[in-house]
């Protein structure tokens, strides 16, 4: 199991998580109902066009969910 950080902006502060060992990004996205918000792993920003093939490992300190910007 991987264990990290979890902020999802804005909300109510963060929290920690649990996901399988080699899980993807995707995965992370349906597990916490990450729908639709931008991706910042460990201070880099995801391309969410290849989250059903970059995967998680023990590198993983925290991730933030945020509101995409409109017009950025």
């Amino acid at each position: 199991m991987l264990t990290f950080t979890l902020a999802i902006l804005p909300g109510v502060g963060s929290r920690t998580v649990e996901i399988a060992a080699g899980a993807t990004v995707q995965d992370l996205i349906v597990q916490e109902n990450l729908h639709g918000l931008s991706l910042i792993i460990n201070g880099e920003t995801v391309d969410l066009r290849q989250a059903a093939e970059a995967t998680l490992d023990d590198s993983v300190v925290e991730v933030f969910a945020v509101q995409p910007v409109k017009g950025a």
